[in-house]
């Protein structure tokens, strides 16, 4: 902070900029290196004193990747990637088993063929309102803890467009992962 006349004067930040409605503009020539909003730095020319700063993680820990697809889908990725990863599963509710001490819930989903997902949810402070019927399709958000066990953070019933466009997901994850696997055995 400079002080002028006794009252010290803020210096703009990258986040005050963005608060006052200037997220949209580049920062051009600054130091030799372009920066947008999106986080990426290109670098125009760099001096021996400069270096370039990666928004997006360096290490596999910085990354967390987030995927839709059925059960079985989600059981092969998980055993192909090492990355940290976030799943929602749509498959249909096979069995519901309540612990007695009514924290958290044990939910077995599963396709119309292959193998059964185990999704433990733990209740936060209340007790979901709505109760699931066997056979019923759902939608459940968490990561893999085990090769076919998934903590959820979130559940509940899927609606008919998430359940018309999982085919369609499915196959964006395919597409994604081998990339992925692709990448790490280079």
């Amino acid at each position: 902070m400079d002080v002028s006349g006794g009252r010290p004067i803020p210096q703009r930040s990258p986040i005050s900029n963005f608060i006052n409605g200037e997220a949209n503009r580049s920062l051009a020539g600054v130091n030799g290196v372009n920066q947008t909003l999106n986080g990426t730095i290109s670098s125009t020319q760099e001096g021996p004193n400069e270096r370039q700063s990666n928004t997006s993680g360096n290490s596999e820990t910085d990354k967390t990747y987030f995927f839709t697809g059925t059960a079985e889908r989600v059981i092969a990725w998980n055993r192909v990637l090492k990355h940290r990863c976030f799943y929602e599963v749509i498959a249909t509710l096979v069995s519901v088993q309540e612990n007695q001490d009514s924290l958290h819930s044990i939910i077995l989903l599963k396709d119309k063929k292959g193998p059964i997902l185990q999704v433990t949810h733990y209740f936060d402070h209340e007790m979901p309102e709505e109760q699931f019927i066997v056979g019923e399709t759902l939608r459940c958000v968490g990561y893999m803890t085990g090769i076919t066990t998934m903590l959820a953070v979130s559940i509940r019933a899927a609606t008919p467009e998430e359940t018309a466009v999982l085919k369609r997901c499915c196959y964006i994850g395919d597409f994604a992962i081998s990339g992925l696997v692709n990448a790490e055995d280079r």
